[in-house]
């Protein structure tokens, strides 16, 4: 299931944002609907899942996923990404260092949950 929706683990609060499968057009919607959602909480107080499976990118919703990351790092205590491949990995890299965000790459949903629950 693509989109944004917040979901309480183990008393924290993440936003988990699915761009599985989607076109870059797509994304730009989720985006925005995370956004509003990471946004509208306090200073370092939500978590972020982000499950790029599939996910097709392009050097448009690239620039626009940096900017996402930095706009939404004053809200976001940790972020984890979810099914990276190889191209993605390299964007991944560009996007963590724009913004100077903490993200962390893992496997699965079940992994992103276990280091939200640690930390």
């Amino acid at each position: 299931m693509s989109g944004a929706q917040t979901i309480n683990h183990l008393g924290k609060k993440i936003v988990q944002i699915d761009f599985s499968n989607l076109q870059p057009e797509q994304s730009m919607l989720v985006m925005d609907d995370a956004a509003r959602q990471i946004r509208s909480n306090p200073p370092a107080s939500v978590y972020t899942i982000t499950i790029v499976t599939n996910a097709a990118f392009n050097p448009q919703i690239t620039q626009a996923l940096k900017n996402f990351a930095q706009g939404n790092k004053p809200n976001v205590i940790a972020g984890t990404v979810v099914g990276l491949n190889g191209m993605q990995q390299i964007i991944f890299n560009a996007i963590q260092k724009f913004s100077g965000h903490k993200l962390v790459a893992v496997k699965t949903i079940e992994d992103a949950k276990k280091y939200i629950s640690a930390n």
